[in-house]
């Protein structure tokens, strides 16, 4: 049995979040060059963090 999807954002989808809420729509290449100093991410955590959020309903 697949391990259950929390619906409560981890501490990456919440960064993430501050982003999107502050730039609002954003290409996942516009997030990664957005994000603070220090809490950079790559390219595909970005990618599978957005899908993961699209599935919880948050975008």
């Amino acid at each position: 049995m697949p391990p259950k999807r929390s619906i409560t954002l981890t501490e990456a989808e919440l960064r993430l979040m501050k982003v999107l809420w502050r730039r609002g729509e954003s290409a996942v290449s516009d997030l990664v060059a957005a994000m603070p100093d220090g809490e950079s991410l790559a390219y595909n955590s970005v990618l599978t963090t957005i899908r993961i959020l699209e599935q919880k309903g948050y975008v």
